[in-house]
């Protein structure tokens, strides 16, 4: 923008001196023109020029971005867990206590597919799990002793509620940690995406507490 406002002044300048020009000529308008065309001449140099280094330093500061197949990144989180993740089709925010990753691709969704992981401090997963159960406001939905990535025992919840013609699936797993409580939330609905179910599977699959 710099380089093609300064050809802009330049222009505007050759256009006032050449309308100046169907004046009678004096000598000091010779001066005059013979000094302008000096400094236009001196401008069209000084672009060249500079026209070259930015050439040159463009040659040398590309920019190579990462390809779509750059590899799964683990999040060793300061709420004491670690995972696998996709930067390629999943976006992680983190906020204090509390990270989440939603599933982003061009696809359509007709609910967020996420995953979030929270931590309650001073708070059992039983006394947790139970309040997760009640704010569902659906009949039968019970805590239930499960294990969560193979090995870590957890308090569950899980139900299926529909909201705007969708049948929206969520799970949540209290886990006891020395803090508190650990809370993994999984968010989709039925008939997600193939590719999303897979990704979700093969993530949580890597989940592991840190340790302590």
């Amino acid at each position: 923008m710099k380089k093609r406002m300064v050809l802009l002044v330049a222009g505007m300048s050759i256009c006032l001196f050449a309308a100046c020009g169907t004046k009678n000529e004096t000598g000091n308008d010779v001066k005059e023109k013979t000094e302008v065309q000096d400094t236009v001449d001196t401008t069209e140099e000084t672009l060249e020029s500079s026209e070259e280094n930015e050439t040159a330093t463009e040659e040398q500061e590309v920019y190579e971005y990462p390809s779509e197949d750059a590899g799964k990144q683990i999040n060793s989180s300061s709420l004491g867990y670690s995972m696998e993740w996709d930067p390629t089709i999943f976006v992680l925010k983190e906020e204090e206590g509390t990270d989440e990753y939603f599933y982003n691709t061009p696809e359509a969704l007709a609910a967020p597919i996420y995953i979030g992981v929270q931590l309650y401090s001073d708070m059992d997963a039983q006394t947790l799990a139970e309040g997760l159960a009640l704010q569902s406001g659906i009949d039968g939905v019970v805590v239930e002793d499960a294990y969560f990535a193979d090995s870590i025992e957890v308090k569950l919840v899980h139900y299926e509620k529909e909201e705007d013609g969708v049948t929206q699936a969520f799970a949540y797993d209290a886990i006891p940690v020395e803090e508190g409580t650990l809370l993994v939330e999984i968010g989709g609905y039925v008939g997600m995406p193939e590719e999303a179910e897979i990704a979700l599977e093969e993530m949580l699959g890597t989940f592991t507490l840190q340790e302590e």
